[in-house]
């Protein structure tokens, strides 16, 4: 063996901690590209929405810029709801209808009855059915607007 190629094998540990070097700097990438791009909801019509999606970003926005703020809690099995609208004023007069559903098992949907006790403060007349999380899935309609949003809850 020549001495210029003895002297390439030396080198050999630092070619090879460089290609490493690159492999993970390109894999940090990639995952920190998808990580701050989720948008958080996962479908069982992934194909379909994908081929509206721009449909999708525009409904968010459209519901972002309507600036209602959800807020929901418990009260033993009771899910109590606090609707607000971009001047934080309470959302009066809002159709809210809500579905709990549990985030892991095959258990359906159950509807929860919901009725306004005062101006944008809502309880709902359905108890929730076991402790542990749940999922509620809310639909708010007022003036021909629609606001779609899911809070996790935990009930005791």
């Amino acid at each position: 063996m020549s001495v210029i190629a003895a002297q390439h094998w030396k080198r050999f540990p630092h070619y090879m901690l460089l290609a490493m070097g690159l492999v993970i700097a390109v894999n940090v990438r990639f995952i920190y590209v998808a990580v701050t791009t989720f948008p958080g909801a996962a479908t069982n019509d992934d194909f379909d929405t994908s081929n509206r999606y721009n449909k999708v970003l525009d409904a968010a926005a459209a519901q972002d810029a309507l600036g209602w703020q959800e807020t929901v809690t418990t009260q033993g099995r009771k899910a109590v709801f606090d609707l607000r609208g971009h001047d934080h004023a309470p959302l009066t007069g809002a159709t809210l209808v809500v579905q709990a559903q549990r985030p892991l098992g095959a258990a359906p949907a159950q509807p929860l009855a919901v009725q306004e006790i005062t101006p944008g403060h809502h309880v709902a007349i359905t108890d929730l059915s076991a402790s542990g999380q749940w999922d509620l899935v809310l639909r708010i309609t007022q003036g021909g607007h629609v606001a779609r949003v899911t809070r996790r809850v935990i009930v005791q």
